[in-house]
């Protein structure tokens, strides 16, 4: 503060630091409020992760239905969003995702489950799975003759 001619106190212009301090505090509470709102979906990754750690176990299952000169099988449940091979545990896929299978007729178990069958001989039963979500498309293609799972993004 200072004087002034007429012998008035006059505050200097400006901020205090206690000012500065709740306007600093405003800005970085509605920073942290309104970060999350901004940020994309990650629903297209979450759904390219599912499809790839899909791809992994059909291919997973073919190796093992060769090792083990037995038939090998992994179930999806399109109702329940899973699937799970024969030798190993159930997996999810996103909650929000869209499958469509495309299975011979004797592979589906019923309306919500089918299956793909991998053969000693490194054939497969064959088919496609669609998955998709948020306006992404991923499809799984499972050769019949080679047992091969193709996925493409």
């Amino acid at each position: 503060m200072r004087q002034t001619k007429a012998g008035r106190w006059k505050a200097k212009e400006g901020f205090t630091l206690l000012e500065m301090l709740v306007v600093l505090a405003i800005v970085g509470l509605a920073a942290a409020i309104s970060a999350p709102l901004l940020r994309p979906s990650h629903g297209p990754l979450t759904l390219a992760a599912s499809a790839h750690q899909l791809c992994s176990t059909l291919r997973n299952a073919r190796a093992h239905a060769i090792a083990t000169n037995k038939e090998t099988d992994v179930i999806v449940d399109i109702e329940h969003r899973r699937y799970a091979s024969s030798f190993g545990p159930s997996t999810a896929l996103p909650a929000d995702a869209d499958i469509k299978l495309i299975i011979a007729d004797d592979r589906r178990l019923d309306a919500i489950h089918g299956s793909f069958a991998f053969f000693p001989s490194g054939a497969s039963s064959g088919g496609e799975i669609h998955l998709g979500n948020h306006g992404k498309s991923i499809a799984i293609t499972i050769s019949w003759f080679t047992g091969e799972a193709v996925c493409a993004y």
